[in-house]
């Protein structure tokens, strides 16, 4: 999964160590890609280990209070039916 974040302080090199630290935390593998207004990262499921839904990856990290914002690129997120 590729996300794009958007640090909430003026160190994004602090926001990236937060999120290779939240996916740690998950046994998930991160690696940064580049930083512009937005910063890149690509997220991955370690080899031998279940499948684990782009959904769901975005659930926790949203749910480790990151200091910054996700932007989920690829997959692209499902959208909900409409109504």
């Amino acid at each position: 999964m590729i996300v794009d974040y958007a640090p909430r302080s003026r160190a994004p090199g602090d926001a990236f160590a937060a999120l290779s630290r939240a996916c740690d935390a998950h046994k998930l593998v991160c690696e940064g890609a580049w930083g512009t207004a937005r910063c890149r990262a690509r997220t991955r499921v370690p080899r031998g280990q279940k499948e684990l839904a782009a959904a769901d990856m975005m659930a926790k990290l949203a749910d480790a209070k990151l200091p910054l914002t996700l932007f989920q690129i690829h997959a692209e997120p499902k959208r909900p039916p409409r109504a």
